[in-house]
């Protein structure tokens, strides 16, 4: 038995026909790919707009249980984390739907669609050419802290998963891959856990630090030492998955 569940934000309703259709025709070769790893990532024209549909590779035997009984999917997750910063004025590219296909009442495919950002680069990319440096580290922490402030805690905070889009003499940042994400009181512990996972360069750390320590009113010292302290944590915890991965042969 096979079935499968759609949710389109009341925003698209007009577009349920065309969307349906993408999601038959995604395997094709029509849609431009822009990431093809463990995930699937392509731009789509939909009636003259541009959208982006995530593809989430189809899960283990565990992970469906999982995510049909125990836990919402990725898909879900991604959209309604979306629809909670939209809400929390956090910006991201406006959800638009999920997709799920069952079979025997276990999850197989999901998919998540957004629009489309046109983004100048990735906080990625700043990392390695410090583009605007002084000015992209103030106002980078200074997004941080507001989104602590809001009791999000956006647990996928690596470098690859924040957009950076100039606006004449500023920049906005924008968050996509959401579907790891808590809505919790942001404690001092988690607040720099949850910057540890951004960039092991002491200078930019350092940068981050003294920004994001005048909004806390705390001296910016001890900000750094905490970030660093859980930064190698972190890169040892990659370090041991990736060994781990390693010898399973699923590197």
């Amino acid at each position: 038995m096979n079935y499968s569940t759609i949710l389109i934000s009341e925003n698209f309703k007009n577009f349920k026909s065309s969307i349906g259709q993408c999601l038959e025709n995604f395997q094709s070769n029509k849609y431009k790919t822009i990431k093809n790893e463990r995930n699937t990532l392509k731009i789509v024209n939909i009636e003259g707009e541009k959208f982006v549909v995530k593809s989430f590779k189809i899960p283990n035997f565990i992970n469906k249980v999982i995510y049909t009984f125990f836990r919402k999917s990725k898909a879900r997750r991604s959209y309604e984390y979306a629809n909670k910063l939209v809400t929390h004025n956090i910006n991201t590219p406006k959800p638009v739907a999920y997709y799920e296909t069952k079979k025997y009442f276990l999850l197989t495919k999901s998919y998540y669609i957004c629009e489309y950002v046109d983004y100048d680069f990735t906080f990625k990319d700043f990392i390695k050419n410090k583009h605007q440096f002084k000015l992209i580290t103030k106002l980078f922490a200074e997004f941080t802290y507001s989104l602590h402030e809001k009791n999000i805690n956006f647990l996928d905070n690596t470098p690859g998963n924040t957009l950076i889009i100039k606006q004449n003499n500023s920049y906005d940042f924008y968050l996509v891959d959401l579907n790891r994400m808590k809505f919790e009181k942001m404690t001092f512990k988690r607040r720099m856990k949850n910057l540890s996972k951004l960039t092991v360069d002491k200078k930019l750390i350092k940068a981050i630090s003294a920004e994001y320590s005048k909004k806390m009113n705390i001296n910016e010292n001890i900000i750094y030492d905490e970030i660093i302290s859980y930064t190698e944590k972190f890169q040892n915890f990659l370090k041991r998955k990736k060994k781990i991965k390693n010898k399973l042969g699923i590197g």
